[in-house]
């Protein structure tokens, strides 16, 4: 197999730790590690008072969400995130300024918070791999 031809971290407009962080995303997404998880509203306690909030039901990827720990006790791990969130953990810290703007196609696409089980991670990895390549996630159907 040809190796890929990744844009550069500077073509891209974002940190070398934060290409590497995405690079390692998209080889996750297309080995099939990380797979589509639900999220629903839950009324959860806090010091305000009850507040209502989207938890996943297991660990994996969901647009619509940043990052949370699923309360399902039976899933590895239980970290359900976006690609954002989820390159955020492979890095292990957050993402510089400069890829949330320059992601921004990426990490908010139209629709994410009406229909997120449209992004699923085959149609995920299919966008982050034309970000790298092209500079623009590829949406398409």
């Amino acid at each position: 197999m040809l190796a890929r031809n990744f844009l550069t971290a500077r073509r891209l407009g974002i940190s070398e730790r934060d290409r590497q962080a995405a690079i390692t995303v998209l080889g996750m997404l297309e080995r099939g590690e990380i797979k589509y998880v639900d999220v629903k509203y839950k009324t959860v306690r806090c010091s305000a008072g009850q507040v209502k909030k989207l938890i996943p039901n297991a660990g994996g990827l969901n647009i619509r969400i940043w990052q949370e720990i699923s309360d399902t006790k039976n899933t590895a791990g239980g970290f359900c995130g976006c690609m954002g969130a989820w390159m955020e953990h492979v890095k292990g810290r957050s993402l510089g300024e400069r890829c949330f703007v320059e992601f921004d196609d990426l990490f908010q696409p139209d629709g994410f918070m009406i229909k997120p089980e449209y992004f699923t991670p085959e149609r995920c990895a299919r966008a982050l791999q034309g970000k790298l390549t092209t500079g623009e996630a590829d949406w398409r159907e």
